[in-house]
């Protein structure tokens, strides 16, 4: 616990709108855990090449050498340092956890057939999954960093440019997002 607190203080005051650790629980078996883009790929492959082609893919590398282990640059260009405090090499760049929460056990409930009925959404926001909205992603994009950058975002121009949904309800016809 102890490990956390350092990079927690540091990284809410990073940014003027430093991302606020999410209310997940942060001990017990509940403690969410992150598993990494790669895991992710095993069952949402198209969604995965589309975020593999995307600034956000590669948020970490644009980082200068000398801004690599700074807490102010890693909470919005890594996944989960928020909550982990530290940066893991499975977790560079802004992945599929970052807009949309934890994916640890939401992993472990997965099965093979699974479908993406009203139902199991529902399940998925308990597994500790998020849906994205404006405000998942002002924290990183809204007001600019110390640095300069950031702010000017239009959330609807954003969302459209790395936009993933299409292809889970070609896939899923009438059962997705509760249609």
């Amino acid at each position: 616990m102890r490990r956390l607190v350092l990079p927690l203080l540091l990284a809410t005051f990073a940014c003027t709108t430093a991302p606020a650790p999410p209310s997940y629980s942060l001990s017990g078996d509940r403690r969410p855990a992150y598993v990494g883009a790669t895991l992710c790929k095993d069952c949402h492959f198209s969604e995965y090449q589309i975020w593999s082609n995307s600034p956000h893919a590669r948020a970490f590398t644009v980082l200068p050498k000398e801004k690599q282990d700074s807490p102010q640059c890693l909470v919005c260009h890594t996944t989960g340092f928020i909550l982990r405090g530290e940066k893991s090499r499975k977790l560079l760049g802004i992945q599929c956890e970052t807009c949309h929460g934890p994916g640890g056990l939401y992993a472990q409930a997965m099965t093979h057939e699974r479908t993406h009925s009203t139902e199991t959404r529902a399940q998925n926001l308990r597994l500790g999954l998020d849906i994205p909205t404006a405000e998942t992603c002002r924290p990183c994009h809204g007001d600019r960093c110390p640095d300069g950058h950031g702010g000017d975002f239009n959330y609807e121009t954003a969302r459209a440019a790395i936009d993933h949904t299409g292809y889970l309800e070609k896939r899923y016809p009438g059962k997705f997002l509760g249609q």
